[in-house]
């Protein structure tokens, strides 16, 4: 007996597809996955190409582990938050944010306000003392709590003689904060005795 022949629907189905095939290849079309279905029928009646086209899912920087594996991506996103494996801008953790700005929580996007002393331009010269009568008027000093500039956030942020009130440098002296030489603290202020 020799080998075993197709039938003749099914032989005619296989040749109709191996030349539709041949067609779209010398054409350069995509066979598999682009273009549009070729419409053969095979031997049960079912077009041979079923599955659509699927676009292919756009690039998200994700499945990171370190930062190292966010570098380059076009979306700027260079820092890795393990936690959710997925690239950010910034993490308020450990903010990679330009000094006048700092990272929000929850959003990990760099956003107005400082983050560090850098981020806070600072009053020099004539103009420092003429704004608060010699007390160091400089905003030099990131409240990081509030994310803005300050002329204080501790009392040795001030001059010796001053503390730090509400963010401001106001006269005043204590056992910890001496007054300037020549004078004694007093009561809460610094006098010449």
């Amino acid at each position: 007996m020799g080998p075993l022949q197709p039938s003749g629907a099914r032989s005619l189905g296989l040749i109709a597809l191996w030349l539709a095939l041949a067609a779209a290849c010398s054409t350069g079309q995509s066979v598999v996955g682009g273009g549009a279905d070729v419409g053969v029928v095979n031997d049960l009646g079912a077009d041979a190409f079923d599955a659509p086209d699927v676009p292919a899912a756009p690039d998200v920087p994700s499945g990171c582990r370190a930062d190292g594996d966010c570098a380059g991506n076009e979306m700027g996103l260079r820092v890795c938050d393990a936690s959710s494996g997925r690239c950010v801008a910034c993490l308020p953790s450990r903010d990679t944010c330009p000094s006048d700005q700092h990272c929000a929580a929850g959003t990990n996007v760099c956003v107005a306000g400082c983050h560090d002393d850098q981020g806070c331009a600072v009053a020099s010269g004539a103009d420092a003392g003429a704004v608060d009568g010699g007390l160091g008027g400089d905003r030099g000093r990131c409240n990081a709590a509030t994310n803005t500039c300050v002329q204080c956030v501790v009392d040795d942020h001030c001059p010796a003689g001053t503390r730090c009130a509400g963010n401001q440098c106001v006269p005043g002296c204590d056992a910890a904060r001496a007054c300037p030489a020549g004078l004694t603290c007093c009561g809460g202020g610094c006098v010449d005795t």
